[in-house]
């Protein structure tokens, strides 16, 4: 009512523009890439909990959804509490980083460094039904490369 500016704004990204316009004009729906994981940025302080090395880069994948392409893929989760405390849950239980996990480190050809460039990697390339190369370090020291289908976020996600 004071007839300024608060001064919040926000950009999208032109390539962001030009992927979901046309799909819009075409469908009016645009349909978000999804992998079906939940996952990190892994970091050094978690190199002994495990036991990658500790100048390792990628995303941590934390958790699967059963049935998800990366569940299909054969992406593997962490399976089993280790000694690093990640966050409490919303009922105040602590929640534990798992080990077993796959670290991703790739994604058809472009380096995985933090989690984050997999979220702009699938917003700005990804499109459901694409294969893509997800290349991994595993849990056991061995480097694979997994074929994956990229599917459509579901309207809603549950693990």
């Amino acid at each position: 009512s004071s007839g300024s500016n608060s001064g919040i704004g926000f950009a999208i990204p032109i390539s962001i523009v030009e992927r979901v316009i046309p799909a819009l004009i075409q469908d009016g729906v645009y349909r978000h890439a999804y992998l079906g994981l939940t996952g990190g940025t892994y970091t050094r302080a978690w190199a002994e909990a495990l036991g990658f090395p500790e100048d390792a880069q990628g995303a941590y994948v934390h958790d699967v959804v059963s049935g998800g392409p990366a569940d299909e893929a054969g992406l593997q989760g962490g399976s089993q509490d280790t000694d690093v405390l990640l966050s409490l849950s919303l009922q105040g239980q602590p929640v534990y980083l798992q080990q077993g996990g796959d670290l991703i480190t790739a994604i058809d050809g472009q380096p995985v460094t933090k989690m984050e460039d997999l979220l702009v990697w699938l917003a700005e390339n990804g499109t459901p039904g694409d294969a893509v190369d997800v290349t991994v370090l595993r849990a056991n020291g061995e480097e694979a490369t997994l074929s994956l289908t990229l599917g459509a976020r579901p309207a809603r996600i549950s693990s």
